[in-house]
Protein backbone atom coordinates (compact mmCIF):
# COMPACT_ATOMS: atom_id res chain seq x y z
CA UNK A 1 0.00 0.00 0.00
CA UNK A 2 1.33 3.43 -0.94
CA UNK A 3 2.21 5.64 2.03
CA UNK A 4 0.04 8.72 2.42
CA UNK A 5 1.41 12.17 1.78
CA UNK A 6 1.02 12.92 5.46
CA UNK A 7 3.16 9.95 6.46
CA UNK A 8 5.83 10.80 3.90
CA UNK A 9 5.91 14.45 5.00
CA UNK A 10 6.14 13.44 8.66
CA UNK A 11 9.06 11.12 7.90
CA UNK A 12 10.88 13.85 5.97
CA UNK A 13 10.27 16.30 8.82
CA UNK A 14 11.72 13.88 11.40
CA UNK A 15 14.84 13.24 9.29
CA UNK A 16 15.38 16.97 8.80
CA UNK A 17 14.99 17.65 12.52
CA UNK A 18 17.47 14.90 13.35
CA UNK A 19 19.80 16.22 10.60
CA UNK A 20 19.95 12.72 9.14
CA UNK A 21 21.03 12.73 5.51
CA UNK A 22 21.54 9.71 3.24
CA UNK A 23 25.30 10.28 3.56
CA UNK A 24 25.11 10.06 7.36
CA UNK A 25 22.98 6.91 7.18
CA UNK A 26 25.60 5.28 4.96
CA UNK A 27 28.28 6.46 7.39
CA UNK A 28 26.56 4.75 10.33
CA UNK A 29 26.04 1.53 8.36
CA UNK A 30 29.66 1.53 7.16
CA UNK A 31 30.88 2.15 10.71
CA UNK A 32 28.96 -0.85 12.02
CA UNK A 33 30.26 -2.98 9.15
CA UNK A 34 33.87 -1.98 9.88
CA UNK A 35 33.51 -2.65 13.61
CA UNK A 36 32.09 -6.08 12.83
CA UNK A 37 34.98 -6.88 10.46
CA UNK A 38 37.54 -5.75 13.05
CA UNK A 39 35.91 -7.94 15.69
CA UNK A 40 35.83 -10.87 13.27
CA UNK A 41 39.47 -10.47 12.19
CA UNK A 42 41.07 -9.39 15.47
CA UNK A 43 43.38 -12.43 15.61
CA UNK A 44 44.41 -11.84 12.02
CA UNK A 45 45.28 -8.23 12.85
CA UNK A 46 47.49 -9.39 15.70
CA UNK A 47 49.27 -11.79 13.35
CA UNK A 48 49.66 -9.06 10.74
CA UNK A 49 51.26 -6.85 13.39
CA UNK A 50 53.87 -9.58 13.97
CA UNK A 51 54.81 -9.61 10.28
CA UNK A 52 54.85 -5.80 10.20
CA UNK A 53 57.32 -5.52 13.09
CA UNK A 54 59.63 -8.04 11.45
CA UNK A 55 59.57 -6.36 8.02
CA UNK A 56 62.40 -4.25 6.60
CA UNK A 57 61.52 -0.61 7.44
CA UNK A 58 63.00 0.74 4.19
CA UNK A 59 60.69 -1.45 2.12
CA UNK A 60 57.79 -0.35 4.36
CA UNK A 61 58.48 3.23 3.30
CA UNK A 62 58.28 2.01 -0.30
CA UNK A 63 54.85 0.51 0.38
CA UNK A 64 53.60 3.79 1.85
CA UNK A 65 54.84 5.68 -1.23
CA UNK A 66 53.18 3.28 -3.69
CA UNK A 67 49.90 3.45 -1.80
CA UNK A 68 49.99 7.25 -1.78
CA UNK A 69 50.67 7.16 -5.53
CA UNK A 70 47.77 4.77 -6.07
CA UNK A 71 45.31 7.26 -4.56
CA UNK A 72 46.98 10.11 -6.45
CA UNK A 73 46.50 8.30 -9.78
CA UNK A 74 42.91 7.50 -8.83
CA UNK A 75 42.22 11.18 -8.16
CA UNK A 76 43.77 11.99 -11.57
CA UNK A 77 41.33 9.49 -13.08
CA UNK A 78 38.38 11.39 -11.61
CA UNK A 79 39.89 14.72 -12.67
CA UNK A 80 40.07 13.60 -16.30
CA UNK A 81 36.52 12.24 -16.24
CA UNK A 82 35.27 15.57 -14.95
CA UNK A 83 37.18 17.33 -17.74
CA UNK A 84 35.23 15.27 -20.26
CA UNK A 85 32.33 17.65 -19.60
CA UNK A 86 34.51 20.70 -19.08
CA UNK A 87 34.50 20.65 -15.27
CA UNK A 88 37.85 21.47 -13.66
CA UNK A 89 38.45 20.19 -10.14
CA UNK A 90 42.06 20.03 -8.87
CA UNK A 91 43.28 16.52 -8.11
CA UNK A 92 44.30 17.50 -4.56
CA UNK A 93 40.66 18.29 -3.78
CA UNK A 94 39.62 14.90 -5.15
CA UNK A 95 42.32 13.06 -3.18
CA UNK A 96 40.38 12.83 0.14
CA UNK A 97 37.24 11.89 -1.77
CA UNK A 98 38.86 8.82 -3.37
CA UNK A 99 40.02 7.60 0.05
CA UNK A 100 36.41 7.80 1.23
CA UNK A 101 35.23 5.99 -1.91
CA UNK A 102 37.72 3.23 -1.13
CA UNK A 103 36.51 3.12 2.48
CA UNK A 104 32.89 2.67 1.41
CA UNK A 105 33.81 0.05 -1.21
CA UNK A 106 35.60 -1.90 1.50
CA UNK A 107 32.89 -1.52 4.12
CA UNK A 108 29.84 -2.04 1.89
CA UNK A 109 30.26 -4.83 -0.69
CA UNK A 110 29.00 -4.10 -4.21
CA UNK A 111 31.76 -4.87 -6.75
CA UNK A 112 33.26 -1.38 -6.23
CA UNK A 113 29.94 0.33 -6.98
CA UNK A 114 28.87 1.50 -3.50
CA UNK A 115 31.61 4.12 -3.27
CA UNK A 116 30.31 5.82 -6.42
CA UNK A 117 27.23 6.96 -4.49
CA UNK A 118 29.51 9.06 -2.28
CA UNK A 119 31.25 10.49 -5.35
CA UNK A 120 27.86 11.60 -6.75
CA UNK A 121 26.90 13.11 -3.39
CA UNK A 122 30.31 14.76 -2.97
CA UNK A 123 30.26 16.42 -6.40
CA UNK A 124 26.97 18.16 -5.58
CA UNK A 125 29.11 20.49 -3.47
CA UNK A 126 30.62 21.74 -6.72
CA UNK A 127 27.19 22.39 -8.21
CA UNK A 128 27.09 19.14 -10.20
CA UNK A 129 23.61 17.75 -10.82
CA UNK A 130 22.82 14.22 -9.69
CA UNK A 131 22.38 13.08 -13.28
CA UNK A 132 25.80 14.41 -14.29
CA UNK A 133 27.35 12.79 -11.23
CA UNK A 134 25.83 9.46 -12.25
CA UNK A 135 27.34 9.93 -15.69
CA UNK A 136 30.84 10.53 -14.29
CA UNK A 137 30.47 7.51 -11.97
CA UNK A 138 29.51 5.35 -14.95
CA UNK A 139 32.64 6.45 -16.81
CA UNK A 140 34.81 5.78 -13.74
CA UNK A 141 33.49 2.24 -13.50
CA UNK A 142 34.01 1.81 -17.24
CA UNK A 143 37.67 2.85 -17.01
CA UNK A 144 38.18 0.53 -14.02
CA UNK A 145 36.77 -2.51 -15.79
CA UNK A 146 38.62 -1.67 -19.01
CA UNK A 147 41.94 -1.26 -17.20
CA UNK A 148 41.39 -4.40 -15.18
CA UNK A 149 40.46 -6.27 -18.35
CA UNK A 150 43.87 -5.41 -19.79
CA UNK A 151 45.52 -6.58 -16.57
CA UNK A 152 43.63 -9.88 -16.64
CA UNK A 153 44.51 -10.57 -20.28
CA UNK A 154 48.19 -9.92 -19.51
CA UNK A 155 47.88 -12.25 -16.51
CA UNK A 156 46.39 -14.99 -18.72
CA UNK A 157 49.26 -14.68 -21.20
CA UNK A 158 51.79 -14.74 -18.36
CA UNK A 159 50.24 -17.84 -16.78
CA UNK A 160 50.17 -19.60 -20.15
CA UNK A 161 53.87 -18.87 -20.70
CA UNK A 162 54.66 -20.11 -17.20
CA UNK A 163 52.73 -23.35 -17.70
CA UNK A 164 50.38 -22.56 -14.80
CA UNK A 165 47.31 -23.91 -16.62
CA UNK A 166 49.05 -27.24 -17.19
CA UNK A 167 50.07 -27.55 -13.53
CA UNK A 168 46.86 -26.08 -12.10
CA UNK A 169 44.01 -26.60 -14.61
CA UNK A 170 41.44 -25.25 -12.14
CA UNK A 171 42.73 -21.76 -12.93
CA UNK A 172 40.88 -22.11 -16.23
CA UNK A 173 37.66 -21.65 -14.24
CA UNK A 174 38.69 -18.07 -13.51
CA UNK A 175 39.53 -17.53 -17.16
CA UNK A 176 36.10 -18.83 -18.15
CA UNK A 177 34.40 -16.57 -15.62
CA UNK A 178 36.32 -13.56 -16.93
CA UNK A 179 35.41 -14.42 -20.53
CA UNK A 180 31.72 -14.72 -19.62
CA UNK A 181 31.71 -11.36 -17.82
CA UNK A 182 33.62 -9.72 -20.67
CA UNK A 183 31.05 -10.97 -23.19
CA UNK A 184 28.24 -9.68 -20.94
CA UNK A 185 29.79 -6.22 -20.66
CA UNK A 186 30.47 -5.99 -24.38
CA UNK A 187 26.87 -7.03 -25.08
CA UNK A 188 25.58 -4.33 -22.75
CA UNK A 189 27.82 -1.74 -24.42
CA UNK A 190 26.53 -2.70 -27.88
CA UNK A 191 22.93 -2.68 -26.62
CA UNK A 192 23.40 0.86 -25.32
CA UNK A 193 24.17 2.01 -28.85
CA UNK A 194 20.55 1.28 -29.82
CA UNK A 195 17.95 4.00 -29.61
CA UNK A 196 15.02 1.95 -28.33
CA UNK A 197 14.41 1.38 -24.61
CA UNK A 198 15.47 -1.83 -22.90
CA UNK A 199 12.45 -3.80 -21.66
CA UNK A 200 14.50 -6.04 -19.31
CA UNK A 201 16.01 -2.93 -17.69
CA UNK A 202 12.55 -1.46 -17.19
CA UNK A 203 11.42 -4.67 -15.48
CA UNK A 204 14.47 -4.76 -13.16
CA UNK A 205 14.11 -1.09 -12.24
CA UNK A 206 10.42 -1.58 -11.56
CA UNK A 207 11.20 -4.36 -9.07
CA UNK A 208 13.90 -2.26 -7.38
CA UNK A 209 11.52 0.67 -7.06
CA UNK A 210 8.94 -1.56 -5.39
CA UNK A 211 11.63 -2.83 -3.02
CA UNK A 212 12.53 0.74 -2.05
CA UNK A 213 8.87 1.47 -1.36
CA UNK A 214 8.51 -1.57 0.90
CA UNK A 215 11.65 -0.75 2.88
CA UNK A 216 10.77 2.94 3.17
CA UNK A 217 14.05 3.96 1.52
CA UNK A 218 12.19 6.09 -1.00
CA UNK A 219 10.97 8.28 1.88
CA UNK A 220 14.56 9.02 2.92
CA UNK A 221 16.04 9.61 -0.52
CA UNK A 222 13.88 11.58 -2.91
CA UNK A 223 14.48 13.06 -6.33
CA UNK A 224 11.99 14.74 -8.57
CA UNK A 225 12.73 12.33 -11.43
CA UNK A 226 12.52 9.25 -9.25
CA UNK A 227 8.96 9.77 -8.08
CA UNK A 228 7.59 7.68 -10.93
CA UNK A 229 8.88 4.37 -12.26
CA UNK A 230 9.18 5.74 -15.79
CA UNK A 231 11.32 8.62 -14.51
CA UNK A 232 13.58 6.18 -12.70
CA UNK A 233 14.11 4.10 -15.83
CA UNK A 234 14.63 7.22 -17.93
CA UNK A 235 17.25 8.59 -15.52
CA UNK A 236 19.34 5.40 -15.43
CA UNK A 237 19.09 4.49 -19.12
CA UNK A 238 19.65 8.05 -20.34
CA UNK A 239 22.88 8.37 -18.36
CA UNK A 240 24.23 5.05 -19.58
CA UNK A 241 23.40 5.96 -23.16
CA UNK A 242 24.60 9.54 -22.86
CA UNK A 243 28.01 8.55 -21.49
CA UNK A 244 28.76 5.19 -23.09
CA UNK A 245 27.73 5.91 -26.67
CA UNK A 246 30.55 5.88 -29.20
CA UNK A 247 30.16 9.49 -30.51
CA UNK A 248 30.25 10.86 -26.93
CA UNK A 249 33.33 8.79 -26.07
CA UNK A 250 35.05 10.12 -29.20
CA UNK A 251 34.30 13.72 -28.23
CA UNK A 252 35.93 13.25 -24.84
CA UNK A 253 38.48 10.82 -26.25
CA UNK A 254 41.69 12.37 -24.93
CA UNK A 255 40.42 12.81 -21.38
CA UNK A 256 38.79 9.38 -21.40
CA UNK A 257 42.03 7.73 -22.54
CA UNK A 258 43.97 9.58 -19.84
CA UNK A 259 41.42 8.44 -17.27
CA UNK A 260 41.88 4.86 -18.48
CA UNK A 261 45.67 5.27 -18.17
CA UNK A 262 45.45 6.65 -14.62
CA UNK A 263 43.14 3.79 -13.65
CA UNK A 264 45.73 1.36 -14.94
CA UNK A 265 48.44 3.13 -12.95
CA UNK A 266 46.25 2.86 -9.84
CA UNK A 267 46.06 -0.91 -10.30
CA UNK A 268 49.77 -1.13 -11.09
CA UNK A 269 50.66 0.66 -7.85
CA UNK A 270 48.70 -1.98 -5.95
CA UNK A 271 50.66 -4.71 -7.74
CA UNK A 272 53.85 -2.90 -6.79
CA UNK A 273 52.67 -2.68 -3.17
CA UNK A 274 52.23 -6.44 -3.06
CA UNK A 275 55.64 -6.99 -4.67
CA UNK A 276 57.39 -4.65 -2.21
CA UNK A 277 55.60 -6.33 0.72
CA UNK A 278 57.20 -9.61 -0.34
CA UNK A 279 60.63 -7.99 -0.52
CA UNK A 280 60.07 -6.41 2.91
CA UNK A 281 59.79 -9.89 4.39
CA UNK A 282 62.78 -11.17 2.45
CA UNK A 283 60.75 -13.16 -0.07
CA UNK A 284 62.33 -13.11 -3.54
CA UNK A 285 59.15 -13.19 -5.58
CA UNK A 286 59.30 -12.63 -9.37
CA UNK A 287 57.37 -9.53 -10.43
CA UNK A 288 55.33 -11.61 -12.91
CA UNK A 289 54.17 -13.86 -10.05
CA UNK A 290 53.18 -10.80 -8.01
CA UNK A 291 51.27 -9.40 -10.99
CA UNK A 292 49.33 -12.63 -11.61
CA UNK A 293 48.63 -13.18 -7.90
CA UNK A 294 47.23 -9.70 -7.38
CA UNK A 295 45.18 -9.74 -10.60
CA UNK A 296 43.49 -13.08 -9.94
CA UNK A 297 42.79 -12.20 -6.32
CA UNK A 298 41.42 -8.78 -7.24
CA UNK A 299 39.12 -10.38 -9.82
CA UNK A 300 37.55 -12.77 -7.33
CA UNK A 301 37.27 -10.12 -4.60
CA UNK A 302 35.48 -7.77 -7.02
CA UNK A 303 32.88 -10.46 -7.72
CA UNK A 304 32.42 -11.45 -4.08
CA UNK A 305 29.83 -9.37 -2.21
CA UNK A 306 31.92 -9.38 0.97
CA UNK A 307 33.32 -6.17 2.51
CA UNK A 308 36.78 -5.60 1.02
CA UNK A 309 36.88 -9.22 -0.11
CA UNK A 310 37.79 -9.99 3.51
CA UNK A 311 38.72 -13.63 3.95
CA UNK A 312 38.52 -14.42 0.25
CA UNK A 313 41.38 -12.05 -0.57
CA UNK A 314 43.72 -13.52 2.05
CA UNK A 315 42.93 -17.17 1.30
CA UNK A 316 43.13 -16.89 -2.48
CA UNK A 317 46.29 -14.78 -2.51
CA UNK A 318 47.99 -17.25 -0.18
CA UNK A 319 46.90 -20.23 -2.28
CA UNK A 320 48.17 -18.68 -5.52
CA UNK A 321 51.55 -17.95 -3.95
CA UNK A 322 51.71 -21.54 -2.71
CA UNK A 323 50.95 -22.65 -6.29
CA UNK A 324 54.00 -20.64 -7.35
CA UNK A 325 56.10 -22.73 -4.95
CA UNK A 326 56.31 -20.52 -1.88
CA UNK A 327 55.68 -21.88 1.61
CA UNK A 328 52.28 -21.30 3.18
CA UNK A 329 53.80 -19.32 6.06
CA UNK A 330 55.72 -16.95 3.77
CA UNK A 331 52.70 -16.53 1.48
CA UNK A 332 50.43 -15.69 4.42
CA UNK A 333 52.95 -13.20 5.78
CA UNK A 334 53.19 -11.32 2.49
CA UNK A 335 49.41 -11.29 2.12
CA UNK A 336 48.76 -9.94 5.62
CA UNK A 337 51.50 -7.31 5.36
CA UNK A 338 50.12 -6.03 2.04
CA UNK A 339 46.58 -5.98 3.46
CA UNK A 340 47.68 -3.73 6.31
CA UNK A 341 48.28 -0.96 3.78
CA UNK A 342 45.64 -1.78 1.15
CA UNK A 343 42.75 -2.64 3.48
CA UNK A 344 43.25 -2.00 7.19
CA UNK A 345 45.06 1.35 7.20
CA UNK A 346 42.66 3.07 4.74
CA UNK A 347 39.68 2.11 6.95
CA UNK A 348 40.29 4.56 9.85
CA UNK A 349 41.58 7.24 7.46
CA UNK A 350 38.54 6.88 5.21
CA UNK A 351 36.21 6.77 8.22
CA UNK A 352 37.67 10.02 9.61
CA UNK A 353 37.52 11.77 6.24
CA UNK A 354 33.94 10.62 5.62
CA UNK A 355 32.86 11.98 8.98
CA UNK A 356 34.71 15.25 8.42
CA UNK A 357 33.37 15.80 4.91
CA UNK A 358 29.73 15.04 5.70
CA UNK A 359 28.95 16.03 9.28
CA UNK A 360 28.27 19.67 8.42
CA UNK A 361 26.47 19.11 5.13
CA UNK A 362 22.89 20.24 4.99
CA UNK A 363 20.00 18.05 3.87
CA UNK A 364 20.88 18.60 0.20
CA UNK A 365 24.61 18.03 0.72
CA UNK A 366 25.34 21.45 -0.77
CA UNK A 367 28.22 23.28 0.85
CA UNK A 368 31.31 24.63 -0.78
CA UNK A 369 34.32 22.35 -0.94
CA UNK A 370 37.04 24.72 0.30
CA UNK A 371 35.37 25.47 3.61
CA UNK A 372 34.89 21.81 4.48
CA UNK A 373 38.28 20.65 3.28
CA UNK A 374 40.27 23.35 4.96
CA UNK A 375 38.20 24.12 8.04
Amino acid sequence: MEPSNGTSSASSYVFKKLRVTPARIVFYIATLAVLFVIHLKLDELKLAKTFFTSANPYWIVGIIVTQWLSYHFWSLNYRELLLVKGRTVPSHELFPMVIVVQFINQALPSANISGQAFFIYYMRRYGMAVTEGIGRAILEMATLYMAFGVFFIVAIITMAEQGMFHRHPRLLILVGAFAAIAVLFISIFLTLQRKRESKPLEWITEKLHLLFEKTGFDRIVSHERLDRHSGHVSLVVSQFKANLNIPELRRGGRHFLYAWLWQGMYLFMNVLTFYIAARALGLQIPFAAAFVTFTLTKFVSMLAFIPGGIGIFEVLMTLILVAYGFSAGSALGVTLLARIFTFWLPLPIGWWLYNRLTKNWNQNGATSAPEVLHS
